[in-house]
């Protein structure tokens, strides 16, 4: 679900809401037999913004020849839930995928109701199916997109979280060590408002911006993405909240194309007009007046 955002006239510090997401990662080794310092493990948690739905990709390598086969056990939050497995022979790499909204355990769960992911590794070697190891991401985050904020003249922004990735590497000197990376993707949306003039039809409320970063843990280092994808923008859609008192009727509002590449805004998809017996703004197109856009008399 999208923030709202409300526009106002008076002055103020910029509004901003940033949501942060981390894991706690730990593993339990069992058995150290076929541990090597090629092993990888890489755990990814994908939100998706418009229902807080969440995709979950567990990737595991090992490449000791004597392991014939490698099977994985998932819980969230200690309920035991089903993996879909593909391998590829190429990078000899096991992938394990649960998609929520898919899942008959997981499809009412939004991503916040998630507080930890286990994985329960084992190998079948010769016949037999030995547990070997456990990685438990234990998850902490503030999403909260459902938060109503006040834009000022220089607008407001959200950072909401998309992707959360830990990527886990064996050490080259003591193989039973990982030492964890952790990566997250945020989306910004920026909305900045434009001024209001008396007298005329106005049509653009406000300019959008919305661009994409990721954040290591281990550098610091922010990388400015390019490339949205459709979820950071699935569900994005426009409505107004009217004060009754000054505007009759329904004033709608639009966003243009996310799918064409051009400026982003924010702007009026309705007529109005303003009706000097009843003082009012009316916002319809039932008057030789009327036009697209909101219209603000002169003594508004």
């Amino acid at each position: 679900m999208f923030p709202i955002v409300m526009q106002a006239i008076n002055d103020q510090e910029p509004t901003k809401w940033i949501e942060n997401i981390n894991a706690y990662t730990t593993k339990q080794l069992y058995l150290d037999k076929w541990t090597n310092s090629f092993q990888k493990v890489d755990f990814k948690l994908q939100r998706l913004i418009e229902n807080n739905k969440f995709i979950i990709e567990f990737k595991y390598l090992n490449y000791d020849q004597e392991i014939d086969d490698i099977d994985v056990k998932c819980s969230i939050n200690n309920q035991l839930l089903k993996l879909q497995k593909v391998f590829d022979s190429d990078k000899h790499e096991y992938t394990y995928t649960l998609i929520s909204e898919f899942n008959e355990a997981t499809k009412t769960k939004k991503v916040r109701d998630i507080k930890n992911i286990n994985f329960e590794i084992f190998y079948k070697v010769k016949g037999l199916l030995y547990q070997v190891e456990r990685y438990t991401y234990e998850i902490y985050s503030n999403n909260n997109s459902n938060r109503e904020l006040v834009s000022n003249k220089n607008g407001v922004e959200y950072d909401l979280w998309t992707n959360l990735r830990i990527l886990s590497l064996a050490d080259r000197d003591i193989p039973t060590d990982m030492e964890h990376y952790s990566f997250v993707e945020q989306v910004k949306y920026k909305f900045m408002p434009t001024t209001l003039v008396l007298g005329k039809h106005n049509k653009k409320l406000f300019d959008v911006e919305i661009s994409k970063k990721e954040i290591s843990n281990k550098s610091g280092i922010i990388s400015d993405f390019s490339q949205l994808i459709q979820s950071d923008i699935n569900g994005f859609n426009v409505s107004i909240d009217i004060d009754k008192q000054f505007i009759k009727g329904n004033l709608n509002a639009k966003i243009n194309d996310f799918s064409k590449n051009e400026h982003k805004q924010i702007s009026i998809d309705s007529y109005s007009y303003y009706d000097k017996v009843s003082k009012a703004i009316i916002a319809n197109n039932d008057s030789i007046g009327a036009a697209k856009g909101l219209l603000l008399p002169l003594n508004y």
